[in-house]
């Protein structure tokens, strides 16, 4: 049972609550019912993902046995059979679209697209160089859409510039973190990937660039007549702005380190430092919407 409840990969579930992003982001509390749909949401998002999840480890398994790291997957380890694992796939994707059709069409279709784009990255878009980065960033902002349609709020401009330059800057650090385990191993070509050990400088800068971006749209964004119309003391939310860039220097200096083997976002997860970042950044967002500081 361990093995089964390992293909599903329920700890990446944690990245299905950017969900609650966009209505965070508006200021509005959600009611007992719109909470409600919000777990039905989470729910599907997270079925439909260990869905493709599994999928992916069907189609890699030759590969991911010669990887250091996902050899150990259950298929891959031969602790789950293929068609077990079919059986998991399909299931998982029924009880997705079921939780999908309590919530209301518009979720629906969103939820769709992921599953789409996520079959398309599992089997084409990963393997084209910048490109499955791009797309990695795209379905971390196609979780934000899908999240804003569970209750129909609007999703501005500045969360979709921002929140996507920043996902891009995660992808790119998840791709020179692969690069450093090929270089530990000799190996000179990225498994399953189209990137070399020398792409590893220009990675990097793609990245850290990408983090600048987002934090510029940040700053953009707080100095902009928007801002007055969700905080009384617009002036506390500059305070973000360094914490945003601070938490992204952080990040890209420990994967260059080797220190963060895994996805950043879910090394953020666990991290004090970044848990941290966030509640401090969640208190500012708090004390400048409600004006306690004059």
């Amino acid at each position: 049972m361990n093995s089964y409840f390992r293909l599903l990969r329920p700890r990446q579930w944690v990245k299905n609550l950017l969900i609650f992003v966009p209505v965070l982001a508006a200021h509005r509390i959600p009611s007992a019912g719109e909470l409600n749909q919000f777990l039905f949401a989470f729910a599907a998002i997270s079925f439909c993902a260990s869905t493709v999840y599994v999928i992916n480890d069907l189609f890699d398994v030759e590969s991911d046995k010669q990887h250091p790291v996902k050899q150990n997957r259950p298929i891959a380890a031969g602790e789950v059979s293929i068609k077990s694992a079919w059986s998991i796939a399909l299931t998982t994707l029924v009880v997705a679209f079921s939780f999908s059709a309590l919530i209301n069409q518009t979720f629906s279709a969103w939820l769709a697209g992921y599953f789409a784009v996520t079959l398309m990255y599992t089997f084409w878009l990963k393997k084209i160089v910048l490109v499955d980065c791009f797309t990695l960033a795209a379905l971390y902002t196609l979780r934000i859409l899908a999240g804003a349609a569970v209750v129909g709020v609007q999703v501005s401009f500045w969360l979709l510039a921002c929140s996507g330059f920043l996902f891009l800057s995660l992808a790119f650090a998840k791709r020179y973190g692969e690069i450093a385990v090929n270089i530990s191993q000799g190996r000179e070509y990225s498994i399953g990937r189209g990137y070399k050990n020398s792409d590893s400088n220009l990675i990097l800068s793609f990245g850290v660039g990408s983090g600048l971006i987002a934090t510029l749209v940040l700053a953009l964004y707080v100095n902009s007549a928007s801002i007055v119309a969700l905080y009384r003391t617009p002036i506390v939310i500059w305070g973000t702005v360094p914490i945003l860039l601070l938490w992204i220097f952080r990040i890209w200096l420990k994967t260059h380190r080797g220190e963060i083997a895994d996805d950043p976002l879910l090394y953020a997860t666990k991290d004090p430092v970044s848990i941290a970042a966030g509640l401090l950044v969640a208190a500012l967002v708090v004390i400048g919407a409600e004006g306690w500081i004059v």
